[in-house]
């Protein structure tokens, strides 16, 4: 159809400013972060404070023998410490939303070897264009049956307990096993949608440990219910790096339509 023309049924077509997206699909290895815009220390933090920050910001390595024997090192890993958070940044090109999961963050979470039960420190995730305007990835702690808070820790946790979080599923990816990074059914860690907050793009990703239940400051699920780690833990979310999937440069908004609607 013309789309200059009006139709015979009185239809006529209006000009609408759009928004400009170049979504290159998932790019083998995926795109780092390159820049640490802020780092909040928590609680026990330390551990990783002499390779920051290209400890966050190269590729994830899951160890020698993931997931049973993640890696260990200062060298990858960043210790937030409870309650602290990071803000990551893509300064060049941005997270784009294409299909499925558009970035995945990695924890060096393990199974142990014997029962298969997960280590988990888990990290709420935050998604934005601008750091003023970063937005929550829905979240939540899903108890076990039979789970008491009065004794939380006698119920092993595993991934099924935890909703929207980061550092429930161990990395897999190491430089030496030839698995993508940027493949989250191979590459373990957790995979996150834009579309889930209705964003098209983003170019920050904030970590955040959730702290110790219990003690001032610790934050809650969309169920009222704190996040419980596996145990108490004395560093907090370990941080390995965050992938982009899809990625591109960031949308414009032209002022002067190339995209036309057609109305009543």
């Amino acid at each position: 159809m013309d789309r200059k023309k009006v139709s015979a049924m009185g239809k006529f077509i209006l000009p609408i400013a759009f928004l400009i997206l170049s979504v290159s699909p998932a790019r083998s290895g995926g795109l780092l972060p390159d820049t640490v815009v802020e780092f909040t220390p928590g609680t026990g933090a330390g551990f990783g404070a002499l390779f920051f920050p290209q400890n966050v910001l190269t590729g994830p390595d899951g160890g020698l023998n993931p997931p049973n024997e993640p890696s260990d090192s200062e060298s990858n890993l960043l210790s937030l410490g409870n309650g602290g958070s990071i803000l990551l940044e893509w300064s060049g090109d941005v997270i784009i939303d294409g299909p499925g999961a558009d970035f995945t963050v990695f924890e060096n979470t393990l199974l142990t070897i014997d029962t298969g039960i997960p280590f988990i420190e888990a990290g709420i995730i935050e998604v934005g264009q601008t750091p003023d305007s970063m937005v929550r990835i829905p979240y939540r702690f899903i108890p076990p049956n039979g789970w008491e808070a009065s004794t939380p820790y006698l119920i092993p946790f595993f991934e099924s307990n935890y909703e929207g979080l980061a550092g429930t599923r161990p990395t897999l990816v190491n430089p030496t096993n030839g698995i993508d990074p940027a493949d989250p059914t191979q590459s373990g860690g957790n995979a996150f949608d834009l579309a889930t907050v209705g964003l098209a793009w983003a170019r920050y990703v904030r970590i955040i440990d959730p702290g110790t239940p219990g003690q001032p400051g610790a934050l809650t699920g969309m169920n009222g219910l704190a996040i419980y780690d596996t145990q108490l833990s004395p560093n907090g979310f370990d941080l390995d790096t965050a992938i982009a999937i899809h990625s591109g440069p960031e949308p414009t908004t032209s002022s002067v339509s190339q995209a036309w609607s057609l109305y009543e």
